[in-house]
């Protein structure tokens, strides 16, 4: 018997040692994964939304679709700040990148964009609360993460997917072997019938991923030589509009204004007004948003909201851009020539109009200017940006009611 409990005993510890062994092992193996931070090998979607294929999808797919549905904002009649004058109908969409696609691996598809990752150095955006939409700029039609989506959308906040045309690239219409011409081309193409042939196929693309729209930075140019091609794109929204009603769909689209009414590379409006308002509505709504470019002015603003009003629409879909750079935040004549950044946001606080920030390709100039290029650990990084985040939206006190003059 004596000897019997000398062999329990001694398998016991043996069977401890090899716990300890096993957990000291897998505490390992864990600790290596968190070394390097994980990228998916693909992408679901190459280039362009027409891309696409349901039936064909990346291995890595799932890591861009999004699990959860949009939900609603929380509202109250008491305002933290009970001196504030801000108007609620006024909104902000954050056109900006998130990640660091100068994290991309050279010769390969790989890029750390918007992808979880299990260190501190990161693009950890957390002023939700401020905003209307994210427009996950640079990020490839259906490579935005479903995880950062799914985080905007716990906070009510749309994400839109996002089509570049650079600027001056020249467009012909039914060119195949020029990606932004592709696109265009794509966008205008009909049946026999008449019928714009990929509405729906944009529509199913957004609800594959979980996105609530498309934003469009369009600078290419020579579309206004190809007569009646910028109309029938700005029907193909038209119709794309009505046909994501009639499936329960509230999308936003957002343009990025550049364009004259048939489809000329032009910057000299810099106001919504009847040379460039086809791209906002046309006898139905175009673009939910217009993005005015940087150099509007107070004037300007004035006939932009005229503009959107005479459409039945409110002034609050007219966006005045501002540009987020190392200088802070610039628009309007505080641009060029007036050199205070504060003359921009006192003609903003004068008009019934929206923001839009535009600032940076590779990552937010935010956490790219001030923070990714500076000293210190990955986590000194970190709390730096969360208090330059908290001193752009809210004065840097993290206190809304205790706000700057």
């Amino acid at each position: 018997m004596m000897l019997l409990d000398k062999k329990i005993r001694l398998f016991s510890r043996q069977r401890g040692y090899l716990l300890l062994l096993l957990l000291f092992t897998i505490l390992q193996v864990e600790g290596q994964r968190v070394e390097t931070p994980f990228v998916p090998v693909t992408r679901p979607a190459v280039g362009s939304v027409f891309d696409w294929d349901p039936n064909n999808l990346g291995e890595d797919d799932e890591f861009y679709r999004s699990r959860v549905p949009l939900q609603p904002r929380i509202s109250s009649s008491v305002r933290a700040n009970s001196h504030s004058t801000a108007n609620d109908d006024r909104r902000l969409v954050w056109w900006c990148p998130m990640g660091d696609r100068a994290g991309d691996v050279k010769g390969s598809v790989r890029t750390t964009y918007s992808l979880p990752r299990p260190t501190f150095e990161i693009d950890a955006f957390s002023m939700w609360q401020y905003l209307e939409a994210h427009g996950a700029a640079a990020a490839v039609q259906g490579t935005f993460a479903g995880a950062a989506i799914d985080q905007a959308h716990r906070h009510g906040v749309k994400v839109l997917a996002n089509h570049f045309t650079n600027w001056d690239v020249p467009l012909k219409r039914g060119e195949e072997n020029n990606y932004s011409s592709i696109f265009w081309t794509r966008l205008a193409e009909k049946n026999d019938k008449g019928e714009f042939l990929y509405v729906d196929h944009m529509l199913d693309f957004f609800q594959h991923y979980g996105y609530d729209g498309m934003a469009f930075n369009m600078e290419g140019k020579d579309m206004n030589k190809h007569p009646g091609w910028a109309a029938d794109i700005q029907d193909f929204f038209v119709e794309l509009h009505k046909k994501a009603k009639n499936r329960g769909m509230d999308i936003l689209t957002f343009w990025y204004d550049a364009q004259s009414n048939e489809g000329q590379l032009s910057f000299r409006q810099l106001q919504l007004d009847d040379t460039n308002s086809n791209w906002f509505d046309k006898g139905g709504t175009v673009m939910n948003g217009v993005f005015l470019s940087y150099d509007w002015s107070d004037s300007r603003l004035r006939n932009s909201v005229a503009t959107a009003e005479g459409f039945g629409r409110s002034s609050y879909d007219v966006y005045a851009g501002m540009l987020l750079d190392e200088r802070g935040l610039w628009g309007g004549d505080s641009r060029r020539g007036r050199p205070n950044p504060n003359v921009g946001w006192h003609d903003i606080a004068k008009h019934p109009v929206s923001i839009s920030w535009w600032g940076g390709h590779h990552y937010n100039n935010v956490y790219g200017t001030h923070v990714r290029k500076g000293s210190g650990s990955d986590l000194e990084k970190q709390n730096r940006y969360q208090h330059l985040l908290e001193q752009i939206y809210s004065g840097g006190n993290r206190n809304p009611s205790d706000t700057p003059p």
